[in-house]
This record gives structure tokens, sequence and C-alpha cells, in this order.
């Protein structure tokens, strides 16, 4: 059970180095932000790319947590199983592979 938590933390880390570094996200999730946030958060382009990051990160995580959906109903595992913990975390890591290039080439400079 324990291992399951560290492979949830891993996911979630993932998903926000997503939202963060991707460049092929960012445009996209800030237009998302800017479009259907409240004209107050609008303003404040602090919020805007807080709001962008974390909108990023979430997509990444539900679109990470689909394939891990389809193997838990397909081969009939129980919720919280430790083989669907590391899908998610797998299909996570391949949808984080631009934002790892990315974190890569801003840091390894």
């Amino acid at each position: 059970m324990a291992r399951d938590h560290g492979l949830l933390a891993a996911t979630a880390l993932l998903a926000l180095a997503n939202g963060f570094f991707n460049p092929l996200l960012a445009p996209q999730t800030m237009a998302a932000v800017i479009l259907l946030a409240p004209q107050p958060v609008a303003a404040l382009p602090q919020a805007l790319a807080f709001l962008s990051i974390v909108l990023g990160a979430l997509l990444t995580l539900v679109a990470g947590g689909v394939p891990a959906a389809l193997y838990e109903r397909v081969l009939g595992r129980q919720p919280g199983d430790p083989g669907t913990a590391l899908v998610w975390l797998c299909a996570t890591g391949l949808l984080a592979l631009p934002a790892i290039a990315m974190a890569g080439s801003l840091f390894l400079r």
C-alpha cells in the first residue's frame, strides 16, 4: 500500500512538471485560462500563469488516468491495484516527455 502512494506521488510530480515545462501544452492552457477566467483573475499575469500550470497538470493527470482505467476495467482489477498505479505513472511519463526534454535543456545548459 505504501508503494502505491509513492507511485501516485511520482505521477503527480510528473503531471506538475508537464504543466510547468511543456512547450506544447502551455499556449493551449494559457488560452483556455484567458477565456474561462473571470476578469479580475485575467488581469493578473501571475494568476494566469499559475492557473495555466495547474490546468496543464490536471489535464495530464486525467489523460494519463484513461489508460489506467482501461487497464483496470479490461483485466477486472480492484481499485487501488499497484498495477493500475504503475500504468498511470507510465502513461503520465509518456505525456510528460516533451516537458522533461524542455526541463533538461533549461537546467543542463
